[in-house]
């Protein structure tokens, strides 16, 4: 396994103790299917409750994109295709966790 570049590990240490405006799951990266009910699990995002509400002008966008670190630069991100939500819904009870989008 290749060890963390001096650059990366100084950009993680940057965002370390920031607050996390919200949570994904599945997370970004391998996940084992196991833990994805087959495949069928839906993706959810939990925002910080403290920071973010829901309203009648809640939405979601989600993109395929091509992510590349060329040699010798920055990270690059481009918006591909607008990906089509099948399935939107606010869990705003107080069962689970709290505003799951």
């Amino acid at each position: 396994d290749a060890e963390p570049t001096a650059g990366a590990a100084a950009g993680a240490s940057a965002w370390a103790g920031a607050p996390l405006g919200a949570v994904c799951y599945p997370p970004t990266g391998i996940v084992p299917i196991c833990l994805l009910d087959g495949g069928r699990a839906p993706w959810t995002i939990l925002p910080d409750c403290a920071r973010f509400q829901p309203t009648s002008a809640t939405r979601v966008e989600a993109w395929r994109a091509r992510i590349e670190r060329p040699p010798g630069h920055e990270w690059t991100a481009e918006r591909l295709a607008e990906v089509r939500i099948k399935g939107f819904a606010i869990d705003g009870s107080m069962q689970g966790e709290p505003f799951c989008v």
